[in-house]
């Protein structure tokens, strides 16, 4: 028990927690400790993981939950203790498997993103998707200079180009971190060449990139500028597939809110007004799946 909190203490302090939410989650932690039937349900979480790094994640989850509710904590900040945790392990797996640690460092960023995030979104120290990291802990989603990428199975025919992909053809998938890290033309190509390398021995040296993101979708990426970044990146992938978010379900990534009204939306970028304008004009947000392959790369941009 001791052991776990300095090295949550040194988690914290390591990736650069602010200190008032370190604070609150040690907290928390000493909370489930000092109840027996807490913590009995709650390490049973660090156990499973330690037996396999392939585990049912959504038990996982529900023990971070049962936990949350007896000792009347919320949900997001247990769940990311819970997560916090079991990174002791995971930095086990990564070595065991050869992986360097500024990989395991750089991927395990997104923690703390999330948490950001879930303060803005939500006002709560957590994370409100802890499901989210199923694929960091299996060791299938890593981080590359500003970009994730996994491994996924493309699931349909694409002719374009010469390139030619099957239903069952690999491909790497793109996420975009929410870092305070610039959408940079110089790190996304970065972040591209450095995938490709590391994936190269399952994919090849011309692999095929996928992203499905509400940045792609058709219908509000006019609503940037060309120079943008945004733009720039979105332009990359020849966009296959779209689809319309019937409620503006996702407007909480670009405006920090669940708020839907768009005349209670925050305006102070212009970012943010043009979308405010789409959306009183009547316009819905969506999404767009993309395709492009490594050797567009340069030609593209």
């Amino acid at each position: 028990m001791k052991k776990m909190q300095a090295y949550l203490s040194k988690f914290f302090n390591e990736f650069n927690y602010l200190s008032t939410d370190a604070e609150y989650l040690l907290s928390v932690y000493n909370k489930i400790v000092k109840n027996k039937k807490a913590f009995k349900i709650f390490y049973k979480s660090i156990k499973l993981y330690k037996k396999s790094k392939d585990i049912d994640f959504l038990k996982i989850l529900e023990y971070s939950n049962q936990t949350a509710k007896i000792i009347s904590e919320h949900e997001y900040a247990v769940n990311f203790l819970t997560l916090a945790c079991l990174t002791k392990t995971q930095q086990k797996y990564y070595k065991k498997a050869k992986l360097p640690y500024d990989l395991y460092y750089n991927t395990m960023l997104d923690l703390r993103y999330k948490l950001d995030e879930c303060k803005l979104v939500k006002g709560k120290v957590g994370t409100f998707v802890p499901n989210w990291y199923a694929r960091f802990f299996s060791l299938k989603l890593f981080t590359f200079s500003r970009l994730q990428f996994e491994i996924k199975t493309f699931g349909k025919d694409y002719l374009k180009n010469g390139n030619k992909l099957l239903a069952d053809s690999k491909v790497l998938n793109v996420h975009i971190p929410r870092s305070k890290q610039p959408l940079s033309e110089e790190l996304f190509i970065k972040s591209f060449k450095q995938a490709k390398e590391f994936f190269k021995d399952t994919l090849g040296e011309n692999p095929a990139f996928v992203c499905h993101s509400w940045l792609l979708y058709p219908d509000t990426l006019s609503l940037y500028s060309e120079n943008s970044n945004t733009y720039k990146f979105a332009k990359l992938f020849d966009i296959i597939s779209t689809g319309e978010n019937e409620n503006n379900e996702d407007l909480w990534r670009l405006f920090d809110t669940d708020e839907k009204d768009p005349t209670k939306l925050p305006n102070d970028t212009s970012i943010r007004r043009a979308f405010i304008s789409h959306l009183k004009s009547g316009g819905k947000t969506g999404w767009g799946y993309g395709v492009f392959f490594y050797q567009d790369l340069h030609a593209k941009i």
